[in-house]
């Protein structure tokens, strides 16, 4: 019996080393996948990508976080090569919102509705990124080329374009004559937001619901009867329902539960206004600009690091529900560092600097290792070379610097590595 015993915790150890050893072996064999490429922050030239985006009309461009200044620069280039090289004609936002968006696009029915002050320097008004230096290519690209935007969020409830979208909302409603709505049920829907703007805790679940439930209904008989001519009304009326659920778990106290739960609004919101800009413009070719987290066509496939390792299964993000959508002519870019600071491009006490230090059983070490300091690794090519690959686990900081276990070669198509990056500058600094 004591030889059983000694041998049990042998084989335990054992098996564990084994399973290192099968990550690093893993991470060994994609790092050495790794196309080096030229100092992209100089030479605009993305020719790498070339057959990667082969027949894509969907490319999604990550980040690992919002502060990366040199990857904001770096992805601001590579929309310009698509832009200029590709024929890409439409941009869509992380972090506008789809109304206010349509009204920068030119869309007839706002006229009027926001005011044209709204369109000044409208990009640099764009947080986290709008004050970054490092984006100056793609302020450029936009203001001397045509091209058309989606803007990917629902408003937060307290804001301007909510407020114009509320009245935008009546005006229609009043023009249509739906047995639903009169200036009754008008008049007591907006007497319940103006308290969840002004006295959010004291809204009743009771007013809550009977808000959405009147949404929803006005929603339902314009699609029954009056559809095609009122797309952009319906699109809008959605994203004020999905801002009102998620401005319910707006609280520093909010549980993982709540926030899963807004992951689950926000993320199918972003996709649905995608969808629906795609669908009435099926000739687009759309570049997203996201975090690696929106990005991820397979996210569940991601051990969550700290806590409930199944999380990610628990919730579907933007890319999995335009992969899901679009297939294969959807292209995910994922970006990634192993080295320098992190910082969003604000100088306040609030926003602190990150410090980007790959650990040691990493994918991104292994790469600081082989000293690249830009390179490229197209996932979908090695997956095919080496079919196996996709089925084994190995650790990256893709998504937000933070180590996790995962089978990242179905997250993301491709990795682009920055060896070191820094922190996005302020314009006025």
């Amino acid at each position: 019996m004591k030889t059983l015993k000694t041998i049990k915790p042998v084989i335990f150890y054992l098996a564990l080393f084994f399973f290192f050893s099968c990550k690093s072996i893993t991470i060994e064999k994609v790092a050495n996948e790794i196309v080096i490429v030229n100092n992209l922050t100089k030479n605009n030239s993305f020719y790498f990508l070339d057959e990667s985006l082969l027949n894509k009309e969907i490319v999604l461009l990550g980040e690992a976080t919002h502060g990366d200044g040199k990857t904001f620069e770096i992805k601001s280039k590579l929309v310009e090569y698509l832009v200029k090289e590709k024929g890409y004609d439409t941009f869509a936002f992380e972090a506008r919102d789809f109304f206010e968006i349509e009204f920068i696009n030119g869309n007839l029915q706002l006229e009027g509705v926001l005011d044209d002050t709204f369109k000044q320097n409208w990009v640099r008004r764009w947080s986290p990124w709008g004050p970054s230096k490092e984006i100056q290519t793609l302020v450029d690209l936009i203001e001397n080329n045509k091209l058309n935007y989606i803007g990917l969020e629902t408003f937060s409830l307290n804001s301007y374009p909510s407020d114009q979208s509320f009245i935008y909302i009546k005006n229609r409603l009043d023009s249509l004559n739906l047995n639903k709505y009169n200036s009754k049920v008008w008049d007591n829907i907006s007497k319940i937001r103006k308290k969840m703007i002004s006295y959010k805790d004291s809204v009743s679940e009771q007013e809550f619901e009977s808000y959405i439930e009147n949404l929803e209904v006005f929603y339902k008989e314009i699609s029954d009867t009056a559809y095609q001519e009122n797309l952009f009304l319906l699109q809008t009326i959605e994203n004020t329902i999905t801002a009102t659920k998620i401005d319910r778990f707006a609280s520093p106290s909010t549980t993982d539960e709540k926030l899963d739960e807004f992951i689950r609004l926000r993320d199918a919101q972003m996709a649905k206004n995608l969808i629906w800009y795609k669908i009435r413009n099926p000739q687009s070719k759309i570049i997203g600009w996201m975090a690696n987290f929106h990005a991820a066509k397979e996210l569940r496939g991601v051990d969550f690091a700290d806590g409930d390792i199944s999380r990610y299964s628990k919730f579907t993000v933007f890319g999995e529900h335009i992969a899901k959508k679009h297939g294969e002519l959807v292209f995910s870019l994922a970006f990634t560092s192993s080295r320098g600071t992190s910082k969003m491009p604000y100088n306040m006490e609030s926003v602190e600097e990150v410090k980007i230090n790959a650990p040691e059983n990493s994918l991104e070490k292994k790469l600081d290792l082989k000293n690249v300091n830009y390179g490229y690794i197209d996932f979908n090519k090695l997956k095919k070379r080496k079919p196996r690959l996709k089925e084994s686990k190995f650790n990256s900081i893709m998504l937000g610097y933070t180590n996790q276990a995962g089978n990242w070669l179905d997250v993301f198509d491709g990795l682009l590595y920055i060896r070191e990056n820094n922190i996005a500058t302020p314009i006025n600094q």
